[in-house]
C-alpha cells in the first residue's frame, strides 16, 4: 500500500518495505509538482508526464508479480490538469491538445489493464469520486460567514486558532460548516437551546447567496439529511453543494467573499463515471456507496 498526496514521504507512506524499495529504484513520485501550474507550465506538463509514466510502471509491476483478490490503482494525474487547466481543454483552448494526448495515453493503459484483467475473467472496474466543471469564482464561506456576523477572528493568518467566543459558526474545507458550540469546542460558546435556530439562519440565508445574477448555493443539508451511522454526528452541522461554476473555499485570510486564484477547474459531485466489466443490475442509479458492495461480491 502506498499513500497519495497528502503523504510526504514515500518511505513513512509505503507497505511492506519491498514495495518501498521497488518504488525508490524507479523514482516513483507521489503526486505533480503542483506549483509548477502557476510558475513554470512547459515543467508543469513535463512533470505530470513523468509522474504518469511511474505511475503505471508501477501498476504493471505490482499487478503482475503478486496473486491479488483485489488490486487497486489510483490515478491522480486527471485531478491535477482539470484543477489547474480545464478553462483553456475546453472549445479548442490553448491546452486542448495536451489534454486529448493524455487521454489517449490514458486510454491506452486502461486498454491494457482491462485485456490483462479479462484474461483472467476478473471484475474490472473504473471510478471517479467526482467529476470537473470550469470555476467562474470561488467563494469563501468564512468571510461570508463574518460580513453576516456569525465569525469573528483575530488573526487572519491564524485563522481558526483566533476564533472568538463571540463566534457562532466558523467553515472548513471545502464547505463544512459547524456551530460554535459550548463543550464542543475549547471557545464554544453557543449552547444547545440556541442550536436550531442559529444553524438554520446561515443556512436560509445561503440559499439566496448569489454572483453576477447568478445562485451560488444548489441546496444546503444538515448532517441529519445526509450523515448515518455511529460517527454521523461528527459530521458538520451544515453542509453547503454549489451550483456548478461555484468553488466553495474555507479560507480565514480572504478579503471577500468572492475571489480567483491559479484554480480553473472545480470538482463536481454528480457527474462521475462507473465502468463495470461485468453486467450489474441495479437500475443505473449507482452512489459512490455502492462500489465497495460491488467489488466484495465478486471476491472469491
Amino acid at each position: 500500500m502506498t499513500s497519495g498526496f497528502v503523504a510526504l514521504d514515500l518511505k513513512k507512506a509505503t507497505y511492506p518495505e519491498e514495495a518501498y524499495n521497488y518504488l525508490n529504484s524507479i523514482g516513483y513520485r507521489i503526486d505533480v509538482n503542483a506549483n509548477l501550474a502557476r510558475d513554470n507550465i512547459p515543467a508543469f506538463f513535463d512533470d505530470l508526464s513523468i509522474t504518469f509514466e511511474k505511475r503505471k510502471e508501477a501498476i504493471r509491476h505490482f499487478f503482475q508479480t503478486k496473486d491479488w483478490q483485489i488490486f487497486i490503482g489510483t490515478i491522480t494525474e486527471t485531478d491535477r490538469l482539470h484543477h489547474f487547466f480545464f478553462h483553456n481543454a475546453l472549445n479548442d483552448g490553448e491546452f486542448h491538445e495536451a489534454f486529448i494526448d493524455f487521454y489517449k495515453k490514458l486510454d491506452m493503459f486502461l486498454g491494457k489493464m482491462y485485456e490483462k484483467a479479462m484474461k483472467e475473467n476478473a471484475l474490472f472496474l473504473t471510478c471517479s469520486d467526482h467529476g470537473f466543471t470550469p470555476i467562474k469564482t470561488e467563494v469563501y464561506l468564512n468571510k461570508w460567514l463574518m460580513e453576516e456576523g456569525y465569525l469573528e477572528i483575530t488573526v487572519k493568518e491564524k485563522g481558526i486558532e483566533t476564533i472568538t467566543e463571540t463566534s457562532k459558526a466558523f467553515c472548513l474545507d471545502p464547505s463544512r460548516i459547524y456551530i460554535h458550540l459550548n463543550g464542543k469546542y475549547p471557545r464554544g460558546s453557543v449552547k444547545d437551546s440556541e442550536y436550531q435556530e442559529i444553524r438554520n439562519a446561515p443556512a436560509q440565508k445561503l440559499k439566496t447567496l448569489s454572483f453576477n445574477g447568478e445562485k451560488v448555493v444548489k441546496e444546503v443539508y444538515f448532517k441529519e439529511d445526509i450523515f448515518k451511522g455511529p460517527y454521523a454526528e461528527k459530521g458538520p452541522d451544515i453542509y453547503v453543494l454549489p451550483n456548478y461554476g461555484f468553488d466553495l473555499k474555507g479560507a480565514f485570510n480572504r478579503e471577500s467573499v468572492f475571489g480567483t486564484t491559479h484554480f480553473k477547474g472545480m470538482h463536481t459531485h454528480d457527474d462521475a463515471h462507473l465502468f463495470i466489466s461485468h453486467k450489474h443490475h441495479n437500475n443505473n442509479s449507482f452512489k459512490i456507496e455502492d462500489i465497495a458492495g460491488i467489488v466484495t461480491k465478486y471476491i472469491h
